[in-house]
C-alpha cells in the first residue's frame, strides 16, 4: 500500500510509477494515475418550498434550505442568497426576476445546512404558471468544490392569476337645495357603489 499527503494548495493530476523486483532482480513496472481535489466546503440549494397558487400582487412566502456537502466548513464571514422569479422551467438570467437578495452569517460544518423564510408580493399583472429559483452563494464569494450546483428550482409551479378587480361607479347625485340663490349654501350628496367582484 502507498499512503499519499498531496501538499497543501495542490490541486489537478499526479501519477506514480510502481516497480516490483524479485530475488532474481526481474522488474515489472504499473503506472497509476490519481486526480487530486481540494477539501473544501460545497454549498447546495437542497430545498425550495413554494405554495401551490397566489394572485397578482398578494404576498406569497417562499423557503429553502443550503446544505453544506462539502468536506470542509465555510470560510468566508458571509455570503448572499438570491430569489429569482421565472416564467420559463429553464433559469435564464435575462429573463428571471430578481425577488430579493439576503446576506447569510452562518459558520456550517460538513453536513450542516440552514433554512430560510421570506415573503415577497407577485408582480402585478403577471398571469398564469411561474417558477422559483433560488441561488446561494449567489455572488460567487466562497471556494467551492463544485460551483454549479448552488441554484435549485421549485419542484413545482406557482399558478399566477389575476385577481378580480372592483368598478366603482357614481350611482346616484342629489343637490339640495335644486335651485339654489346666487351666493347660497348647497349640500351635494352621492353615491358610490361597487360594481365589481373585486373589493377595493
Amino acid at each position: 500500500t502507498l499512503r499519499y499527503v498531496p501538499n497543501t494548495g495542490f490541486t489537478g493530476n499526479d501519477g506514480f510509477e510502481y516497480i516490483i523486483r524479485d530475488p532474481e532482480d526481474n522488474r515489472d513496472t504499473a503506472a497509476v494515475g490519481i486526480s487530486v481535489t481540494p477539501a473544501q466546503a460545497d454549498l447546495t440549494v437542497s430545498a425550495v418550498q413554494i405554495p401551490a397558487a397566489v394572485y397578482s400582487g398578494q404576498s406569497f412566502a417562499v423557503s429553502w434550505t443550503v446544505t453544506n456537502q462539502g468536506s470542509q466548513g465555510t470560510n468566508v464571514p458571509e455570503w448572499f442568497d438570491r430569489v429569482y422569479l421565472s416564467e420559463s422551467p429553464l433559469f435564464v438570467p435575462q429573463q428571471a426576476v430578481l425577488l430579493g437578495e439576503f446576506p447569510n452569517f452562518s459558520f456550517l460544518l460538513p453536513g450542516e445546512g440552514y433554512q430560510t423564510e421570506r415573503s415577497f408580493i407577485m408582480p402585478q399583472g403577471r398571469e398564469g404558471t411561474h417558477y422559483i429559483f433560488v441561488q446561494t452563494d449567489a455572488r460567487g464569494q466562497l471556494p467551492e468544490i463544485d460551483e454549479t450546483n448552488n441554484r435549485r428550482r421549485s419542484p413545482t409551479p406557482i399558478a399566477v392569476s389575476l385577481p378580480d378587480l372592483p368598478d366603482l361607479q357614481v350611482s346616484a347625485v342629489t343637490l339640495q337645495p335644486t335651485q339654489p340663490n346666487a351666493g347660497g349654501s348647497v349640500t351635494l350628496e352621492w353615491t358610490v357603489t361597487n360594481l365589481g367582484d373585486g373589493i377595493t
